[in-house]
This record gives C-alpha cells, sequence and structure tokens, in this order.
C-alpha cells in the first residue's frame, strides 16, 4: 500500500520536524516504507494532498496539528470528487491536536 506523509514541520512550534525521525524509525522498524513530503507554505496541504491521491497513494498521512489535517482532509475530498479515494492517516504533531484529542488519537 503505498503511503505519503504531509509533514507541517512548523506544527506545535516546530515539534513536528523534531519527531519526524521518531516516525521514520518506527516505520523502518515494521518494514512500512512512505513517502515523506513537507508543506512549504500555509494552505499547501491541500493541493499536496489531492495531487497524492490522483498520483495513487492509498495513505495519505496528515503529521502536523488541526490546520494540516484540515488542509490534508480538503485535498483528499476533493480528489474523490474525481474519483480518486485515499484513506486520511492522523500523526498528531501540533500544539493543540483538539480533532485528534477528540476522536481518541493519543
Amino acid at each position: 500500500m503505498r503511503t505519503q506523509i504531509i509533514v507541517n514541520a512548523t506544527a506545535g512550534r516546530g515539534r513536528a520536524g523534531l519527531i519526524l525521525s521518531q516516525v521514520w524509525a518506527y516505520l523502518d522498524r515494521y518494514g512500512v516504507s512512505a513517502d515523506i513530503v513537507h508543506t512549504p507554505h500555509a494552505g499547501a496541504a491541500i493541493a499536496m494532498a489531492a495531487d497524492a491521491a490522483r498520483a495513487g497513494y492509498e495513505r495519505v498521512v496528515a503529521m502536523g496539528g488541526d490546520g494540516t489535517v484540515a488542509e490534508v482532509a480538503t485535498g483528499l475530498l476533493q480528489a474523490a470528487d474525481a474519483g480518486h479515494e485515499s484513506v486520511l492517516g492522523i500523526l498528531p504533531a501540533g500544539s493543540g491536536n483538539d480533532y485528534a484529542f477528540g476522536v481518541g488519537i493519543p
């Protein structure tokens, strides 16, 4: 299953960038391959997620805060409207992570 992780390295006052190596080590330990891309600016994750779905990624993971999750979800919904569906994954790395907390993601 192809996976892309969209990282907002500035989320959580830079926390996302700091824990990225831990996430990469975890994925490697369990044999999970993923392509990691970084958002260049606010709002970019929408197009990045839509492009990933159109490119055939079955899983697209948002790594950042609530804004990053919202952008990735929006992009995936746009791609789904055009017939390109992907599963949304969330790696909470923001300062509040309200969405992740609300749905029980540790």
